[in-house]
């Protein structure tokens, strides 16, 4: 059993202005019954929380971004995945029997003969909030790299924005389905 202040016959410790912390703790170590309870209550609310940040690839509904998805004129299929801590999209079908097979636009001489299949269209998105942000887009049909977000649509659709200085244009792409894999 334990000794109360009034048992051994000494009086409580003054406490200084402003020492709320210093009151808990001096609770705590008298055997307040009910500042105990409340402490077990408030650990066990703060055990049962969900974490805070969605799964990588996923928005605040649970739904992915990361997949197949089919580019807005259907000329393409990407597929966004984790690089790193961050999402990148990579072009992994052209289904546009008109397109070169090689980034003949690329800016860069020495790149222009690479395959398009397997090329980065998406890289360096992070998340922030409910979009996928700071990252860059690169048009392989403009040979052109822009700065890049993505977000999922209520709709299910992923919004694509690509932005050059303060001009900024948005994408529509859909889930790629079992017909445009390759």
């Amino acid at each position: 059993m334990r000794a109360s202040a009034e048992s051994v016959g000494t009086e409580r410790p003054r406490l200084p202005a402003g020492g709320k912390w210093r009151k808990l703790v001096w609770m705590e170590r008298t055997g307040n019954a009910s500042m105990k309870r409340l402490w077990m209550i408030v650990a066990c609310a703060l055990a049962t929380v969900p974490s805070v940040g969605p799964a990588q690839g996923r928005t605040q509904g649970g739904a992915e971004v990361t997949g197949r998805w089919l580019t807005d004129d259907r000329s393409g299929v990407i597929d966004i995945a984790p690089c790193g801590s961050a999402l990148c999209g990579r072009l992994v079908s052209v289904l546009d029997p008109k397109a070169p097979g090689r980034d003949i636009n690329n800016p860069d001489p020495a790149l222009r003969h690479r395959a398009l299949v397997g090329i980065s269209i998406l890289s360096g998105l992070t998340r922030k909030g409910q979009e996928w942000s700071g990252g860059q887009a690169y048009d392989p049909k403009a040979g052109r790299s822009y700065r890049a977000a993505i977000r999922l649509a209520p709709d299910g659709r992923l919004d694509v924005t690509g932005c050059l200085l303060v001009i900024c244009r948005t994408k529509h792409w859909t889930r790629a389905g079992a017909e445009t894999r390759s």
